[in-house]
């Protein structure tokens, strides 16, 4: 120990801790997890769910490559702060950074729309979600282009948006992906076995 430093102590929860950045913790960790409803959603929405495995079998090792490419590219390039693209200087690399950041938001963007437009499509009046004609197309285009200028209203209009989306997810995440799975199988277990 150096002189003059007062000894190292540990705490089980950081004294200036805040409850906003415990939520913000919490809610990185349920994200992290869970995702895999998704699958299910997109089997759902697949011709031929029997070829997920396959499409995965590409998109999972893939996923983690550039992810994992971009952690040691921002590492590489000096990257120290929690946002890649906040703690690099003005250049090209954060043009190319930034434009790689919009194509993954707009992916993101498309996979998930893809499930909400095709309930919002269903929940019409005369829902023809499975029809393959004019009007059924058009509808869903409606829905999609509903749902994209509802998001681009209601994320521009609150200020603190990034935090409100921490809490709502770190609220509803973790209870939607793990505890109504379970809740739903053990009701079908139980009506299953009264049957």
């Amino acid at each position: 120990r150096e002189p003059g430093r007062p000894p190292h102590q540990a705490y089980a929860l950081a004294p200036d801790v805040t409850v906003v950045q415990v939520l913000g913790g919490v809610t990185n960790l349920v994200y992290a997890y869970a995702g895999q409803w998704m699958y299910f959603e997109l089997m759902a929405t697949m011709s031929s769910a029997d070829d997920f495995p396959k499409a995965f079998l590409v998109a999972g090792p893939t996923m983690v490559i550039l992810y994992l490419g971009v952690a040691l590219v921002g590492y590489g390039l000096g990257a120290g702060g929690s946002d890649l693209i906040d703690s690099l200087r003005a250049g090209p690399m954060l043009r190319v950074l930034a434009a790689m950041l919009a194509v993954h938001v707009a992916i993101a963007y498309t996979v998930t729309n893809v499930v909400l437009t095709r309930y919002l499509h269903g929940s019409l009046p005369g829902a023809d979600v499975d029809a393959r004609h004019a009007m059924s197309y058009l509808r869903h285009g409606a829905c999609a282009v509903a749902l994209l200028v509802s998001g681009f209203f209601v994320a521009n209009s609150i200020p603190f948006f990034n935090q409100m989306m921490g809490v709502i997810g770190g609220l509803l995440a973790g209870p939607i992906s793990f505890l109504l799975p379970i809740g739903l199988y053990l009701t079908a277990l139980g009506d299953h076995l009264r049957d």
